[in-house]
């Protein structure tokens, strides 16, 4: 009897665990089995996600060599959207001269993704999307502001 209680005593502090409360800083918060994503939450490593963005704008390439294409973008944000949950996240500012932006270690929940276009002064110009799945993920918009 006394084995049996501490067997449930031990799965009940597991199932309260770092992993089940979903907010960390590093992976050792999360247990065995289990990666911190970017947004701070515990995902088995076999579910996580990733998505590498690439960009043109009005067809154009932008690189850092050449910022031309830029012209007119103060910065770029990516918004990573959650339909399910409502619950997003966002990074800004990103260097729309890049001409790209890989994410690793995102939860799977996000089943889209949209960079958004804004000026020098913060105005949104134009956004494009596209949807995710699960997994590995490679986007490629073209913004036409």
């Amino acid at each position: 009897m006394r084995i049996l209680l501490v067997a449930i005593s031990l799965l009940a502090s597991a199932c309260f665990s770092a992993q089940d409360a979903g907010e960390c800083n590093t992976d050792s918060q999360c247990g065995d089995g289990f990666s911190c994503t970017r947004t701070a939450e515990c995902v088995e490593i076999a579910r996580l996600s990733s998505t590498r963005l690439t960009w043109t704008i009005n067809g154009i390439t932008p690189s850092p060599a050449d910022s031309t294409a830029c012209n007119g973008i103060g910065e770029l944000e990516v918004d990573f959207d959650d339909s399910l949950n409502g619950l997003g996240t966002g990074f800004a500012p990103v260097p729309c001269a890049n001409g790209q932006v890989y994410y690793d270690k995102m939860p799977p929940r996000f089943d889209s993704v949209t960079l958004v276009a804004k000026d020098n002064a913060g105005r949104r110009l134009t956004s494009e999307s596209a949807v995710l799945r699960e997994g590995e993920n490679v986007v490629a918009l073209d913004l036409r502001p």
